[in-house]
């Protein structure tokens, strides 16, 4: 499990842009949209709430390691909080590798990156609210399924998980 953790003492909301509504994606599994095979969606139909947003690639070992505590808060989260995946590698890639370790966090393709999502280093993850506004990015692998991701996402207005408790 990755050392570093999100929230740790550097919490301050930031503005970092916006996420325009209109940003395709292409679903890699059934996991991330009940939308026809192949069928690109838009971001704005993944948001009731809070959206975490990983940036990765299936050739980057930090990617694939902090993929369990995504796996994880998705597993936790409630229906208003959604984790996505999302990789700048094709398809067929994407799938195998999905396949293959059987994960099950939907995962999504796209040819290009918004602004407020960009950034050469990965894993590269960003918290955005339910109007689209980009509040957090943490650079680098990260322990995603500690009660603080929680609680953070909470105060964003959901109701991320049914037992948070507040150990952490």
């Amino acid at each position: 499990m990755p050392e570093r953790g999100p929230f740790d003492g550097r919490t301050a909301l930031n503005d970092y842009g916006e996420v325009p509504g209109g940003w395709t994606l292409r679903p890699v599994s059934e996991t991330a949209s009940s939308e026809a095979s192949g069928e690109s969606i838009r971001f704005e139909k993944l948001q009731d709430g809070p959206v975490v947003v990983n940036k990765w690639a299936t050739w980057c070992p930090p990617c694939v390691e902090e993929i369990g505590s995504l796996q994880s808060l998705h597993g936790r989260s409630r229906e208003e909080t959604s984790v996505v995946l999302v990789s700048e590698e094709d398809v067929e890639t994407v799938r195998r590798f999905a396949e293959k370790r059987g994960v099950s966090v939907p995962m999504y393709v796209t040819d290009e990156m918004p602004a407020a999502l960009e950034g050469k280093t990965i894993p590269r993850t960003h918290v955005v609210k339910a109007d689209r506004e980009v509040v957090y990015c943490h650079v680098g692998a990260a322990d995603w399924s500690t009660d603080r991701v929680y609680r953070f996402l909470g105060r964003l207005g959901a109701s991320p998980v049914e037992d948070a408790s507040s150990t952490d």
